[in-house]
């Protein structure tokens, strides 16, 4: 049957206007969800992200999320503003860690077994084997502020930076630098291969962080993902590049609504794919190369996805922090 969507968006807090909105004209359409829940650092879907509710209990509403990752059976929150935090999902509340580290803005994330490794912005790289307890600084010969992304495998520790990809040598325990010239954004590994997004594009790498040859290079980076044998290139300008044969080959997917918004994630879940934008979380179920917007938000974007079985938990910021949009899938925004 063919559907007009409509929504309500409210445009003013203050007043509560609100306005009624057709999608499309005529096409065949699921309806979008309510509006998402108050303001909260986390959200959990238990549908495949079309509707969201706050994770609540023992951190600050204002804290904005960064990263999100698996320690056990809990879960790691690394805020841009509030420090490290872990939650057990079985007693629903989260707890501060890391109070052991030199600051509470962090720019990097990344678990391996029980280890833990965060940056600290402006005081470097920093490791815990104890669950958070304590914590061993690791910036031997990098300079500290510098570190973007961080990557452990079974056969090394990368690190991306401001304009080098480095590699922990375990004999000299210092690290040395493997590629330089290139902002490190994101990094992720393949069953083979190290993928990492920088701001010129897409490197590879082998899995102890050598040989670093260029896969694709349309721009700046947000960041990457690899979810099975699918890589995905996110463009700080909006563009989705897929691969499915290890970086040899790219493709431009085609999404909307788009306009002047990153691309932040994408996850699998279940068989599907989700990604958000700054107009909120979309959907694929052929392979990530078609989407339909299935839960709508503008006043905060999912910066982070983490699936725990068929859970989705996303890690969100306010909306417009990254970009001023004086436009959107709505028109002008209130007061413009």
């Amino acid at each position: 049957m063919k559907l007009w969507r409509f929504g309500w968006i409210s445009l003013c807090c203050v007043c509560s206007w609100t306005v009624c909105l057709v999608y499309g004209d005529g096409v065949e359409s699921p309806s979008l969800p309510d509006p998402l829940p108050s303001r909260s650092p986390v959200l959990q879907s238990q549908n495949h992200g079309e509707d969201w509710l706050p994770v609540k209990g023992g951190i600050a509403t204002e804290a904005q999320s960064s990263f999100l990752a698996r320690l056990g059976g809990g879960i790691l929150l690394a805020t841009d503003n509030a420090g490290l935090f872990i939650d057990d999902p079985s007693q629903g509340q989260w707890r501060q860690i890391g109070q052991g580290l030199p600051g509470k803005k962090l720019s990097a994330l990344e678990v391996f077994g029980n280890e833990i490794y965060v940056s600290v912005y402006g005081e470097g790289l920093y490791r815990s084997e104890d669950f958070g307890q304590n914590w061993q600084s690791m910036n031997a010969h990098v300079a500290k502020g510098r570190i973007q992304s961080i990557l452990k495998t079974k056969e090394a520790i990368i690190i991306g930076a401001d304009n080098d990809i480095f590699r922990w040598d375990e004999d000299s325990n210092q690290w040395t630098s493997q590629f330089s010239g290139v902002q490190v954004v994101s990094l992720d590994s393949l069953s083979d291969r190290v993928v990492a997004g920088t701001n010129s594009g897409v490197l590879l790498g082998d899995r102890r962080g050598n040989d670093w040859t260029w896969s694709h290079q349309e721009g700046a980076l947000h960041s990457v993902a690899v979810l099975g044998e699918t890589i995905f290139a996110m463009y700080i300008l909006g563009d989705l590049f897929l691969s499915n044969d290890g970086g040899r080959t790219w493709e431009n997917v085609e999404y909307a609504p788009r306009h002047r918004s990153y691309v932040y994630d994408v996850a699998r879940v279940g068989d599907a794919f989700i990604m958000s934008n700054n107009y909120g979380v979309h959907r694929s179920r052929d392979g990530g190369r078609s989407w339909t917007l299935i839960s709508q938000t503008e006043d905060r974007a999912f910066l982070d996805f983490l699936v725990v079985g068929e859970s989705v938990y996303g890690g969100v910021r306010i909306w417009n922090e990254y970009r001023e949009r004086s436009d959107s899938l709505f028109g002008p925004r209130f007061g413009e």
